[in-house]
């Protein structure tokens, strides 16, 4: 126990520093009068709180707003996707395609055409720069479903599509014209579980023409789940 006032009991129940010095910069435990601790501590400009219990909080399912703490135990809020506070979400990341023709595919941002069942923000973001879905759960087993709706260009248009994890390609499949017509459609699935290697998994949906062109369309999708 820190330093004591007088053992008259009208001082037992006082609140004070640890060391009965006025508040600075420095951490002080608070006491009482007996010097028995209070799991609080203050500074001028910041408390420390320990085994904190909230009772009466009220709830509301409107608010995004979370409280997270940082590496060093400080307190930050950070604004979460609305569907994170729902418990019965699975975590996964659900996009589909812009319309562009470019392999890796580029996908509109992260939730933009989600179903309202699915999660998109816990270990699972859209790279902007590389269009990939990155997993930043290492270690984590990730399943990956791609459905690719195709448009051959020339009644002998064939291709490849993949799913590729950090330039490696996981799984892929040849797409080929059977229709035997100019400009005809079809759509291709892939699936494929994994196990997140890094702390920053890129997870792309890329293709290929090897004769004439095939096009990807719009509303292909990449559908990553964290298991």
């Amino acid at each position: 126990m820190g330093e004591t006032l007088a053992t008259s009991t009208k001082w037992a129940g006082l609140i004070k520093t640890t060391d009965t010095e006025a508040l600075d910069g420095s951490k002080r435990e608070i006491t009482d009068g007996e010097g028995n601790a209070s799991g609080l501590a203050l500074s001028q400009t910041r408390a420390w709180i320990k085994n904190p219990n909230i009772e009466n909080v009220t709830q509301d399912s409107a608010e995004n707003t979370a409280l997270v703490l940082n590496s060093n135990g400080d307190v930050r809020t950070r604004e979460m996707n609305a569907n994170v506070f729902n418990s019965s979400l699975v975590n996964r990341f659900f996009a589909k395609t812009s319309g562009a023709q470019d392999s890796p595919l580029p996908f509109n941002a992260a939730g933009s055409d989600s179903a309202a069942s699915v999660s998109v923000g816990e270990n699972l973001e859209l790279d902007s720069a590389t269009t990939a879905v990155v997993v930043s759960s290492q270690g984590s087993k990730v399943n990956v479903n791609a459905e690719a709706r195709i448009k051959f260009v020339e009644n002998d248009a064939e291709g490849t599509i993949s799913i590729v994890q950090n330039g490696n390609t996981l799984v892929s499949r040849n797409v080929i014209n059977n229709f035997a017509s100019a400009s005809a459609e079809d759509v291709a699935t892939l699936s494929f579980p994994f196990t997140a290697s890094t702390t920053a998994d890129e997870i792309s949906f890329q293709f290929s023409s090897t004769s004439g062109t095939i096009r990807i369309l719009e509303n292909s999708i990449l559908d990553v789940q964290i298991l």
